[in-house]
Formats: structure tokens, sequence, C-alpha cells
């Protein structure tokens, strides 16, 4: 199994208030299925989930930060 997963900022700069856009590229490399399997992102307190395509499945907050969580099955 081979899985890649690169997490990118869409924009150069930001200031308090502004939004801030990431993308996740997530890839199965291999050869074998992956049935089910989650992604789970942490970003820290200053800043709010607003949007996902697709959505997650969860959402936590922990000390310092939030955990999304988006579980797939094929």
């Amino acid at each position: 199994m081979s899985v890649s997963f690169v997490k990118s900022i869409l924009q150069a700069g930001s200031t308090h208030g502004d939004s801030v856009t990431f993308a996740l590229d997530y890839r199965n490399n291999g050869t074998t299925t992956l049935d089910t399997y989650s992604i789970v992102d942490y970003w820290p307190s200053a800043l709010s989930f607003v949007n996902a395509s697709p959505m997650p499945t969860s959402q936590s907050t922990t000390i310092g930060g939030s955990l999304l969580n988006r579980s797939f099955t094929s």
C-alpha cells in the first residue's frame, strides 16, 4: 500500500479576519484498493471551520485546536 497526502494553503498570506483556504490532496499510489479510510486534519484554535467538499463526517475540538475527520468507503 502506498498512500500520499499533501496539505497546501491556496493563498500567499492572510491577516486577522481573512478567510484561509487549504487543499488536501490524497491519493492511493498502490495497487491495493482501500475499502475504508479516514483523513484527519488539525488546525489551530485561531482558525474556524467554514466549509468543505466533501463535508467532514465528524468534527471535534482538542486543546489548542480542532480536528476534522472524513471517512470514506469505496
